[in-house]
């Protein structure tokens, strides 16, 4: 299995390039908090991707159980977003039964931060994403959790 980090010709993807049910997870404060560095430094590996990945997001469980894909997405210094990681549910909630966010077993932080259960995404859906650019924000869309194709929105 060979998962790439680069792409030779980086491109920006459109909304409809997505997979439906697509949420991008910003990891920028994470990786910039705790290495100063940008994702592609050697320093930084897949594993703390996912790790930053799988931390505590606000995010509705019920609009996040449908989610097919989890993108890490890392903006550095400037307003692109570069995918530097894809991610499926690697387990799921053992009181449900079904693949989605959990809580935080840290409520007193807050009783809204879910946790992402992540395993990689398959080696063929990782290095169709992973290297290229998220479609460009729209004026005024600041969270760190973004929907792309939820026919519920």
């Amino acid at each position: 299995m060979t998962y790439l980090f680069s792409q030779l010709e980086p491109r920006f993807l459109e909304a409809q390039d997505l997979p439906c049910n697509t949420i991008a997870l910003d990891i920028t404060k994470s990786i910039d908090d705790r290495h100063g560095t940008p994702p592609y430094d050697a320093s930084i590996t897949p594993l703390h991707i996912m790790a930053y990945t799988q931390r505590a997001w606000v995010i509705n469980p019920d609009n996040a159980k449908d989610a097919a894909l989890i993108l890490a997405v890392y903006s550095g210094n400037h307003d692109y977003r570069l995918i530097v990681g894809a991610f499926i549910f690697g387990r799921q909630d053992s009181s449900s039964g079904s693949d989605c966010f959990v809580p935080s077993p840290y409520k007193e932080i807050s009783p809204q931060r879910c946790i992402f259960l992540a395993e990689p995404a398959p080696e063929q859906i990782w290095n169709r994403y992973v290297g290229h650019y998220m479609p460009p924000r729209r004026q005024g869309e600041e969270n760190p959790v973004q929907y792309f194709n939820f026919t519920h929105y």
